[in-house]
């Protein structure tokens, strides 16, 4: 986690083209971003795949919220 300025900040600099994400260009500036405990329902869709694992976690909690 970190604050938009400085993401924004560590995303205009030049070296950021050779970063991966925000968290790496926010690193390359010399600082740490905060790591904090998230919800493992809440995923990255990175892959065609995580595409079936998050319908299947949508279908999950709806089926919960409705008590079936």
């Amino acid at each position: 986690m970190f604050r938009y300025r400085r993401a924004a900040r560590a995303l205009a600099r030049p070296e950021a083209a050779h970063c991966t994400d925000e968290a790496q260009a926010v690193e390359a500036m010399g600082l740490q971003p905060r790591l904090v405990t998230g919800n493992p329902t809440n995923l990255k869709i990175t892959y065609p795949e995580d595409l079936t694992l998050a319908a299947a976690i949508m279908s999950a909690q709806r089926h919960a919220r409705q008590g079936l």
